[in-house]
């Protein structure tokens, strides 16, 4: 009960050290002739599926038609290769144990980012030869660390440290796109985790947790990055300058970090028939993010951009846009659930299972500068009780009847509050465009901190946002037959409330 969800739940379990050493790796690998054909291979956009060329014909005609090529060459280019390892065992003999693993997956997503830009085209604009693809060879790592102690009969302790690293370089490039257009992209998480379980005499357990969670996400610019502005020309396209992506996330400069601390108990007392369980979860998440800059011209044409960089057409482009102001965002998020709950064995046969949890979410604070009423502040909904029931029946030796009701509430959704937060119409970071004849409009290639803002499409909460819930159904009767063989039939039923929609508001009459 104390997972906050409204679908499925599974449980993730870490092995354990024990008093013999234990451990394993493996080497996995794809390359290009493990990859089968598609079953419509050769076939054109407009071709019928009866018409389609068989796979054999079209791998010879392209075999004969290009000296040296395999059928490999055919395939997409696939290149992965991963490392996989773990070992534990014991520190103290029965007291203090040890488990250690680690995973790393090098992937070639080159072939995914080839680049169409002509030789000529690149060398008409000043830019250095740009090789067929970028080279983008993504690298994944995890690794964990996990230590348990006996402290005495009663009490056992836990710590774990897991941590994971995607670098992926030259990540946006590909395209039209030089490597110029390109950046660094690095997304890493560790966390850091306490458990202690203990027992006090023969019916009282608890269960106490912490944890400590970090994500960072960045963009950089490498090597081979180039300078604002960024250049977009149109005919014959290419882009450079500065990596810009067209996505805040690609481009360089971005910078994301969320920090989470969490706190949960578990208290069971057995007494009798009953079972009795209650507890908390306690959660801190903040998040803290700074907004790439985005400085673009774009030309209509080469000619174009050559006159205005020579400064005999400074004005030849066809837009300009640049975002400036305080790029920074922070919001802070609090999460508290409850819940008590009682599994009663009311008689052999029969067992119950009822209780009630709690949720509140106090979500981040508004902004008083905001042009929208909605996003000034924030409705808090207090009113998350979810109560469920359920019981096992054996009717006979042989047949059993289970079933279960109970409403259950959804996880906070903070990406709207980001979004009602950071695109609210506020001028804190505003994003400036030009076109060549607007009043103040810069000459190539210099920036503006002022002129005509680009519209913005704000978004907001709505003050009556309340979270969304499920219904929860299911009833399931089964018949054992024989010892080794049984029949079951079940029924499920579950039923959405208050789910969280977006809604596209367009003003009959717009007001400033």
């Amino acid at each position: 009960v104390l997972f906050r969800s409204m679908g499925m739940v599974f449980n993730a379990v870490t092995p354990s050290g024990t008093n013999a050493f234990h451990g394993q790796a493996s080497y996995l690998f794809r390359r290009n002739a493990f990859s089968a054909f598609p079953f419509f291979f050769g076939c054109g956009s407009t071709t019928a599926a009866a018409s389609c060329p068989p796979v054999d014909t079209v791998i010879a005609n392209y075999v004969s038609a290009n000296p040296g090529k395999t059928a490999a060459d055919l395939r997409p280019a696939t290149k992965v290769d991963t490392y996989t390892a773990n070992v534990g065992g014991p520190i103290v003999k029965n007291k203090l144990f040890f488990y250690a693993g680690a995973e790393r997956t090098r992937r070639d997503l080159s072939s995914g980012s080839l680049i169409t830009v002509t030789p000529a085209v690149v060398a008409s604009v000043g830019v250095k030869p740009q090789p067929d693809a970028a080279p983008n060879v993504q690298t994944a790592k995890f690794i964990i660390g996990k230590v348990d102690y006996q402290l005495n009969s009663n009490h056992r302790m836990t710590v774990r440290w897991f941590q994971f690293h995607n670098d992926a370089p030259y990540n946006s490039g590909g395209g039209t796109a030089t490597l110029e257009r390109a950046t660094n992209f690095l997304d890493a998480m560790d966390s850091v985790a306490g458990q202690m379980v203990s027992t006090f005499g023969s019916n009282l357990l608890n269960e106490f947790r912490m944890q400590y969670a970090h994500r960072h996400q960045s963009s950089v610019a490498n090597a081979d990055s180039g300078t604002a502005p960024a250049i977009t020309i149109s005919s014959p396209a290419i882009a450079f300058g500065a990596p810009l992506s067209g996505t805040g996330q690609g481009n360089a400069g971005f910078d994301f970090k969320q920090n989470i601390w969490q706190v949960v108990d578990n208290f069971t007392v057995v007494r009798g028939d009953h079972s009795v369980k209650f507890g908390f979860d306690v959660q801190h998440v903040y998040d803290e993010r700074t907004a790439a800059p985005q400085f673009v011209y774009t030309f209509p044409t080469v000619t174009a951009y050559l006159a205005a960089k020579a400064g005999t057409n400074p004005f030849g482009y066809t837009s300009m846009q640049q975002l400036t102001g305080d790029r920074s965002f922070n919001m802070a998020t609090n999460i508290m659930s409850f819940f008590v709950q009682d599994d009663w064995q009311l008689a052999p046969s029969l067992k119950m299972l009822y209780g009630v949890r709690y949720d509140l979410y106090k979500f981040p604070a508004g902004l008083a500068s905001a042009p929208l009423a909605q996003t000034q502040s924030f409705n808090i909904d207090k009113n998350n009780f979810g109560p469920r029931v359920g019981f096992a029946w054996s009717m006979n030796p042989t047949t059993v009847v289970r079933a279960s009701t109970g409403i259950m509430y959804d996880q906070p959704i903070l990406g709207g509050y980001e979004q009602a937060l950071t695109l609210s119409g506020s001028p804190k970071s505003p994003v400036y465009t030009f076109s060549p004849t607007s009043p103040g409009a810069p000459a190539f290639p210099n920036g503006a901190g002022t002129g005509t803002l680009a519209q913005q499409s704000p978004w907001a909460i709505d003050p009556n946002f309340q979270v969304a819930h499920t219904w929860q159904n299911n009833v399931q009767v089964e018949h054992a037959f024989r010892r080794d063989f049984s029949v079951s039939a079940g029924f499920m039923y579950a039923k959405g409330s208050q789910l969280p929609v977006v809604t596209d508001v367009t003003l009959i009459n717009p007001t400033p």
